[in-house]
């Protein structure tokens, strides 16, 4: 356990690794909020346990799927330990999504977590 005291305001976030007991865990984004387009981009970034197929789907804040990817166990981004997946802000259909918010799950061994993702 990393623990730390911060007494002022700081643009950085202390990312411990914390022993998982699920399949999956550890699930964030970084940077948030970030600019889609003009080179913009987030890592998603996750742990596995083991190898596993990965799903990662982003909606808007209605329920639209905006953007998914599918990985296969032992891929880049399906392996076990910390893995990390650029995403650009562009939806399906190649066009940079709007500013606001949207929520990002990522399934994996029966598991699945969420983050929210903000676009400036």
């Amino acid at each position: 356990i990393i623990t730390a005291t911060v007494s002022h305001f700081s643009l950085f976030k202390i990312v411990a690794y914390t022993p998982q007991a699920g399949a999956l865990a550890n699930v964030g984004n970084y940077p948030n909020p970030f600019t889609a387009g003009r080179g913009g981009q987030t890592k998603i970034h996750y742990s596995l346990k083991a190898d596993s197929d990965v799903e990662i789907k982003i909606y808007d804040l209605l329920g639209a799927l905006v953007w998914h990817k599918s990985i296969r166990a032992g891929e880049s981004g399906g392996g076990t330990g910390v893995n990390d997946l650029p995403w650009d802000g562009k939806n399906d259909r190649g066009r940079y999504v709007g500013a606001g918010a949207y929520i990002c799950y990522v399934k994996a061994g029966g598991e699945t977590g969420k983050v929210k993702i903000a676009v400036k």
